[in-house]
């Protein structure tokens, strides 16, 4: 169990961000601009692995370099975009899935993995 907590900024650039709240650093730093992110999570089998929501889901795995920087990578998953859709909330769920709920209603469920 590492002490990090995850942190998203507002806009414009809706930044993604990974502190050591012991340390009181950061640790890495990204921006989800494009999905126009508004939700974060990790994943609770998975603590090198972020959800985040906004127009579309995409994952963040973080990645330690050989002298120890840590990065975030996103991912987006499957094909979810929709211009007149965008999503409020998410949870994990087991098997690597995670719920999503909209703001037209709809309740998706998706693999984190494949889509």
């Amino acid at each position: 169990d590492e002490p990090w907590v995850a942190v998203l900024g507002d806009v414009p650039e809706h930044a993604v961000m990974l502190w050591n709240f012991e340390e009181g650093t950061l640790l890495a730093r990204a921006s989800a601009r494009s999905s126009r992110a508004t939700m974060i999570s990790f994943d609770p089998l998975n603590p090198n692995t972020i959800a985040s929501t906004g127009t579309k889901l995409e994952l963040w795995e973080l990645v330690s370099s050989e002298n120890g920087e840590v990065f975030l990578l996103a991912d987006p998953v499957g094909n979810l975009d929709q211009d007149d859709r965008d999503f409020t909330a998410h949870c994990w769920a087991p098997g690597n899935s995670l719920f999503l709920g909209s703001d037209t209603g709809e309740v998706l469920h998706v693999n984190a993995r494949t889509g």
